[in-house]
């Protein structure tokens, strides 16, 4: 973690709500229009591997993780699932 990374308590609740929202406005849209989650998440993770080389912001990283993880249920340690089933 850089010294520039600011964590705190609010922060992450910031976070979550904001990966909550869009995990809840995908779901929804998905349902009126199927495909939209796979082409949201493949820009998702375009936009990872961006701020991964550019900046390697860890809020930034940790923000569009999780917001994959609510949508698609998929976490590298294999112990999340989608948020809204």
């Amino acid at each position: 973690m850089s010294d520039k990374t600011i964590r705190t308590p609010e922060l992450n609740n910031v976070k979550k709500a904001t990966a909550i929202m869009f995990a809840a406005l995908v779901k929804s849209l998905e349902e009126v229009n199927p495909g939209l989650k796979e082409a949201f998440v493949a820009k998702l993770d375009e936009g990872y591997a961006k701020i991964r080389n550019d900046t390697d912001d860890l809020n930034a990283l940790e923000l569009l993780s999780w917001t994959r993880t609510m949508i698609t249920g998929f976490d590298l340690t294999g112990e999340s699932k989608a948020f809204f089933d």
